[in-house]
């Protein structure tokens, strides 16, 4: 009789579990299960340690490379961190963007490209415009010196003419900068 109790009553738990979490803050969740619980904690932990769109977010979660989460419960999680104020994608783009910028040289057309792309950063052409104009409002990135840099790059890897690498310097198949940089660059590298 106490074993078949004991089993009902796990059994209840366990179907409970799956509607009311209680979480370690002493909150009650109603309607969340435990997957999403989960999902969630993964969000934050992931955004901890680096910046996200809410598109690559889901599919990190989702992702069988990453958690591996049902879609559904990676977007109830954002959705969760979004109603709870602990996600501004402005501020993860920004975040995205100055990590883009410590790595590579980049005109303003490719990073707002990179940080837009689906096959990039994922993040809405209205985030990633906003980001790249918060850097250039708090002077955090001066094209002049990324083309340079990016003359100096392709001048290590390859023999270019001044043409040629004006060229690739502004082509939106190359780098993307404008003219003025371009040449601000052609001049600097000392041609």
């Amino acid at each position: 009789m106490r074993v078949r109790l004991m089993v009902a009553v796990l059994s209840l738990a366990l179907l409970f579990s799956t509607v009311i979490t209680v979480e370690a803050a002493g909150t009650t969740n109603v309607g969340t299960s435990v997957s999403q619980t989960e999902a969630e904690k993964s969000a934050k932990q992931y955004l901890k340690v680096m910046p996200f769109s809410r598109q690559g977010l889901i599919d990190q979660l989702s992702s069988p490379y990453g958690n591996g989460f049902s879609e559904e419960d990676a977007i109830a999680a954002v959705d969760k961190l979004e109603q709870d104020g602990v996600v501004d994608w402005n501020e993860q783009a920004v975040k995205y963007a100055m990590r883009y910028l410590d790595i590579m040289p980049l005109s303003r057309q490719s990073l707002v490209k990179q940080l837009s792309s689906q096959y990039g950063s994922q993040f809405t052409d209205e985030q990633a415009e906003a980001a790249v104009a918060y850097l250039e409002s708090m002077k955090q990135v001066d094209w002049n010196v990324e083309a340079t840099e990016a003359a100096e790059n392709y001048l290590k890897m390859f023999g270019f003419s001044r043409k040629e690498l004006l060229e690739q310097l502004t082509s939106v198949y190359g780098s993307g900068f404008t003219p003025e940089q371009a040449e601000y660059a052609l001049n600097a590298v000392g041609y």
